[in-house]
């Protein structure tokens, strides 16, 4: 078959995913099916207007104070780098906003009850 350009071919991407599915999902047994494609230039191109229409989303959600994020390759780039960011840039606010919900701003507050309770 014809390499990617990292290498790959069909008939060796098929027993690469079962060989990171055993090692990080600990999942041994063999797939009932399995069908490769290598997809190359696979990362989707948005259509025209798009940034428009994801700024008037995003405009939406902050002006009726939504409690919502839209997270992921159709609204903040297509790459898996480009989700990554946009999923921490979204939860860090979420988590600054628990912590102090919870735990009145001090991230320590939390360890030391737990401390006092293991030690009880």
């Amino acid at each position: 078959g014809r390499f990617s350009p990292w290498g790959y071919t069909p008939h060796r991407a098929g027993p690469m995913a079962r060989e990171v599915v055993a090692r990080y999902l600990g999942i041994t047994a063999p797939p009932t099916e399995c069908t490769v494609r290598v997809l190359e230039r696979c990362i989707p191109h948005y259509t025209l207007g798009h940034a428009d229409r994801v700024r008037h989303m995003f405009g939406l959600i902050k002006e009726h104070r939504l409690r919502l994020s839209l997270v992921g390759a159709s609204y903040c780039g297509a790459g898996v780098p480009d989700c990554i960011a946009n999923a921490i840039d979204h939860t860090e606010p979420l988590h600054a906003i628990m912590n102090e919900r919870y735990y009145g701003g001090d991230p320590d507050v939390r360890e030391e009850e737990e401390e006092g309770r293991d030690a009880a």
